[in-house]
């Protein structure tokens, strides 16, 4: 008797411990699913709103690298051009006479 009602006890708590909790939803498409379902696809808009993020972070970046080698260019070439007119007025100062006052 006493192992009887101590099984009956021990099955009573096991029951609700093996039976899933399932909690449907039903979504903006008017669908009923599994709650654990809409917790995946809400996961996966994620990973995919993140891998738009990088994206786009990285295209921003190739464009700012872009930007930033056409202006090294342009300091380059503006180097060139201080140079050569460095040139011309040593060129100027040379063919200067010497005079004395």
């Amino acid at each position: 008797m006493k192992k009887t009602l101590l099984l009956a006890i021990l099955l009573a708590l096991a029951v609700p411990l093996m039976a899933e909790d399932t909690y449907q939803v039903v979504t903006k498409d008017n669908e009923v699913t599994d709650i654990n379902q809409v917790q995946v696809q809400r996961l996966q808009d994620a990973q995919i709103a993140t891998v738009y993020t990088v994206r786009s972070l990285t295209n921003e970046r190739q464009a700012l690298l872009a930007d930033i080698a056409i202006k090294q260019a342009r300091v380059v070439e503006i180097n060139a051009l201080l140079a050569k007119v460095a040139a011309e007025a040593a060129k100027v100062k040379l063919a200067e006479p010497a005079t004395k006052p």
